[in-house]
């Protein structure tokens, strides 16, 4: 078979003959050739970087000048040629490997015509990248690639193409000379793979020849029930019954929760427990369906939390349906367990490039600020042992390796002390950088992104919702202390005292009823010491907010000037690591 056909994907109509973890490939897809299977694989851990890394440009982009942590972040957006190229220096690493293996191909002109499509630097055309090469990492499964791995990558895919991506487009789009980046590019069939699995009639027919009939019955099931769910949201208009519609959804999910285990009359318990029929789907070993039931899971999320903001002022939806924390523990568990797993296997396939692979392959997947930072903790780690070495070498070493740098013999005796403290200084230094290989870094910085990436987690806030700016919004609830210490806080003071808060914020794009963005909800304790701010891993999310008719966390009424008592809630996977001021609405991520 030619190699252009090499990327002629698609999702078949019919599949037959599933085995347990490894599916078969319709007839027409050729193995992947042996010289790109390293580079396959640096592509499955470039995918993920580049999501977070343009996550990061996002934030930074949408949070304009002001209310960035200087104390992290230098950059100053605002520039339409300087945002894109800094975007672009995002995204550097993925396209170098994503260019690899269409060179790889052996056809240098249909190589140069693939390569075409995804230029360096062109902005419309990341996203529809990003997707092409998740269909070429498709390919290799599972023999190069765990479909964990794929799992993982999908979920996030999903999440940044539905709510990081479009405010990063649109964020540019606003700086003069944006309407360059208004529409993305379409791309040929070749390069999709996004047809579902999921069509009428279909599943029925793959059930009847497959040893996972029961599998697939489920997905029939969870399918038909998403369909009715979304046409019965969109039904409801002013004036609804909101009962009706509740009344609607949980008939519409008792079917499929006797099948899976989910409490019908809860949405919560259903989402969480549908990530049991996604650990099932692994275990079938077919990523086409993977990819459509990752979708039409997240898909139905993000409609019910769009309902709950446009009803925002009927709280009953979130009080009788959309139930958070009334969740089975094991619907919890299951979806802990799943996510836990796909992170468990980004990591090791890290870890196994990291010790195979050159290292100015490795290097270039990593932006260079972060590689910077690398360096940077990485010298300031390893100074002290370094400067120990320095100082058990011989006085006749150190005179040898000290050059005289011109001092007379009537020179001052102190000002020589101090020209001998400068060279040491730079030969303890001279010794670290010895220390600190390219290799370290490239470790060090990898690690650090994974670390705060991938882990599965609820955000639920209730407090007083304050926005800082159209892009960055946090929510304030009193959880212990004084009022009059939380009034400071809103009034954006430092307390005058101590105070728990029970608080969550977002960074993207944020109303009174709607955060989109990155963000994060839990516990912080204030005092007088320093300001109330936070370091953790923040996940990509989008959620409605519903006001409250009463909540002790709102202990100065339903709301004190603009700032209303709300409520969000929804779940989600962290992405990468950032600070939030909730006074100021200040942050910074890396």
């Amino acid at each position: 078979m030619p190699m252009k056909h090499l990327l002629l994907l698609f999702v078949p109509i019919l599949v037959r003959g599933y085995k347990t973890h490894v599916a078969e490939q319709p007839d027409d897809i050729p193995d992947i050739p042996s010289q790109l299977h390293d580079t396959v694989q640096e592509l499955a851990l470039a995918f993920s970087l580049v999501l977070q890394n343009l996550t990061n440009a996002s934030g930074i982009i949408r949070s304009g000048d002001q209310h960035l942590d200087r104390s992290q972040i230098t950059y100053h957006p605002g520039n339409l040629q300087v945002d894109e190229e800094f975007v672009a220096d995002k995204a550097a690493g993925f396209y170098e490997v994503l260019h690899d293996f269409f060179h790889g191909l052996g056809d240098v002109e249909e190589a140069h015509s693939m390569a075409a499509l995804c230029p360096h630097a062109f902005i419309p055309n990341i996203m529809a990248c990003i997707k092409a090469s998740s269909c070429i990492i498709q390919m290799g499964i599972p023999n190069l690639i765990d479909m964990e791995i794929y799992a993982g990558m999908l979920e996030q895919m999903i999440r940044f193409e539905e709510i990081m991506w479009p405010l990063l487009r649109d964020a540019l789009m606003t700086e003069p000379g944006g309407g360059t980046v208004a529409d993305d590019l379409v791309f040929p069939e070749m390069f999709a793979c996004d047809g579902t699995v999921h069509t009428a009639g279909n599943t029925v027919l793959l059930s009847v020849d497959s040893e996972h009939a029961e599998t697939l019955a489920v997905a029939a099931a969870l399918h038909e029930a998403t369909v009715a769910s979304h046409q019965i949201l969109d039904s409801h208009v002013l004036n609804s019954s909101m009962d009706d519609t509740i009344d609607k959804l949980q008939r519409t999910w008792h079917g499929p929760c006797q099948k899976i285990g989910c409490d019908h009359t809860n949405y919560w318990d259903i989402f969480f427990r549908h990530h049991e029929h996604s650990l099932a789907l692994i275990n079938v070993g077919h990523p086409a369906l993977l990819r459509s039931d990752i979708h039409m899971r997240f898909m139905l999320q993000h409609r019910v939390q769009r309902f709950i903001g446009d009803n925002h002022r009927d709280y009953s939806f979130v009080e009788k349906y959309a139930r958070m924390d009334q969740e089975q523990a094991y619907s919890w568990d299951v979806a802990v367990a799943y996510h836990s797993r796909n992170k468990e296997a980004l990591q090791s396939l890290a870890s196994m490039l990291l010790s195979s692979v050159p290292e100015s392959r490795l290097e270039r997947l990593v932006d260079r600020h972060k590689l910077a930072w690398a360096e940077e903790e990485l010298l300031r780690e390893t100074s002290v042992t370094s400067t120990a070495v320095a100082h058990n070498i011989s006085a006749n070493q150190m005179s040898a390796l000290e050059v005289d740098e011109g001092e007379g013999e009537a020179g001052d005796a102190q000002w020589g002390r101090r020209r001998r403290r400068r060279r040491r200084r730079r030969f303890f230094k001279a010794i670290v950088k010895a220390v600190v290989k390219v290799v370290q870094v490239v470790a060090k910085a990898i690690g650090s992104l994974l670390a705060c990436m991938g882990d599965f987690g609820k955000f639920a806030a209730t407090g007083y919702t304050r926005a800082f700016t159209p892009s960055t919004a946090g929510s304030i609830g009193l959880s212990a202390g004084n009022t009059n210490f939380l009034k400071d806080i809103l009034g954006g003071s430092t307390p005058s005292g101590w105070i728990s808060l029970d608080m969550g914020f977002s960074v993207g794009s944020t109303s009174e009823i709607w955060w989109a963005g990155a963000g994060f909800s839990g516990s912080l304790v204030c005092d007088t010491t320093g300001a109330c701010s936070i370091y953790v891993a923040v996940a990509i999310l989008a959620t409605g907010n519903a006001k409250m008719p009463v909540s002790a966390l709102c202990p100065l009424g339903a709301s004190i000037g603009a700032m209303d008592c709300s409520h969000c809630a929804g779940a989600s996977m962290t992405i990468l690591c950032c600070s939030f001021d909730l006074t100021n609405g200040n942050n910074g991520c890396r």
